[in-house]
């Protein structure tokens, strides 16, 4: 109303061939698991996931693999947020990262990172990054979203 513009806060969608969940027989009651699939999708901050985990780990036990998957997902989505990222996808073997509009990945970052010999980064058209990872594992993907991550923040 007063003539401001707020930035809108992107809601990146992750999607990679993970099995990223709180199993029912980890979690059994379902109104447990429903309030903390709430409160891990309203992270915004990495430490917010870390309080969440240890909560989880202490009322559950030692997580499961596919609990695991899940608070890994969570953490690329509250960096995914940060750097203004639509979406990170994996397609023919690539992670695709789809930058929104109002990205904060900075372009010069990005020709720097694309100029570098051997970095397997590339662009298309769309506002996509194509990066491939070195593996399918879960493991694989998870640590080449972050380091394509990091890349992108400059850290």
């Amino acid at each position: 109303m007063r003539g401001i513009a707020h930035e809108k806060d992107v809601d990146p969608e992750i999607r990679l061939p993970v099995t990223a969940r709180l199993p029912e027989d980890y979690v059994d009651d379902v109104n447990a698991r429903l309030v903390l699939y709430k409160r891990l999708a309203s992270c915004r901050e990495t430490t917010e996931i870390d309080r969440i985990t240890e909560e989880i780990l202490d009322r559950f036990g030692p997580l499961p693999e596919a609990a695991k998957n899940l608070l890994e997902v969570i953490g690329l989505k509250v960096r995914a947020r940060r750097l203004g990222v639509a979406s990170l996808d994996f397609a023919k073997g690539e992670l695709v990262v789809t930058a929104a509009p109002n990205s904060r990945v900075d372009p010069e970052r990005l020709l720097s990172l694309l100029s570098q010999a051997g970095s397997g980064l590339r662009v298309a058209p769309g506002h996509k990054i194509f990066a491939a990872p070195p593996g399918r594992s879960a493991d694989q993907l998870f640590d080449a979203a972050r380091r394509l991550f990091s890349n992108l923040e400059g850290e």
